[in-house]
This record gives structure tokens, C-alpha cells and sequence, in this order.
């Protein structure tokens, strides 16, 4: 009787730490999904910059032209008024 009982104890022992060994693949699987979240928001962020970057040289792009800031007078103000358009 004395032995099933120790044999019982070592199959509850075998049973937590299979349990443990359950929630620590558990943990490591939460850490491994939060990672992946931060890179995904680290791709949002770098795609949102990119997205930023893009429209940035869309304006200096228009800017060269003229056509952005009026301050500078549009390329047909200047050309209206004989100024060089700097694209000559």
C-alpha cells in the first residue's frame, strides 16, 4: 500500500510538472505573439514614415515647379512677368 502511494505522489509530481512545463509554453507563446505585434507596429510606423517620406517629395517636387507655394508665385505668374522659370 505504502508503494502506491509513492507511486501516486511521483505521478502527481510527473502531472505539475508537465503543467508547468504547459504554462510555460503558454507564456513563451504570449511573448513570442507580443513580439510579433511590436514588429507589426514597427512595419505600420515604418510604412507610415515611408508614406510621409512619399508625400514630402511629392510636395518638393510641386515646390520645384512652383506650383505649391504661392508665396513663390506660380510658374505662370513668372513667366507672365518675365522671370526665369529656372527650368531653362
Amino acid at each position: 500500500m505504502g508503494s502506491d502511494g509513492w507511486k501516486s505522489g511521483v505521478d502527481g509530481w510527473k502531472s505539475g510538472v508537465d503543467g508547468w512545463k504547459s504554462g510555460v509554453d503558454g507564456w513563451k507563446s504570449g511573448v513570442d505573439g507580443w513580439k510579433s505585434g511590436v514588429d507589426g507596429w514597427k512595419s505600420g510606423v515604418d510604412g507610415w514614415k515611408s508614406g510621409v517620406d512619399g508625400w514630402k517629395s511629392g510636395v518638393d517636387a510641386l515646390a520645384q515647379l512652383g506650383l505649391a507655394w504661392p508665396a513663390q508665385g506660380s510658374y505662370l505668374t513668372r513667366m507672365k512677368a518675365g522671370r526665369s522659370s529656372g527650368l531653362d
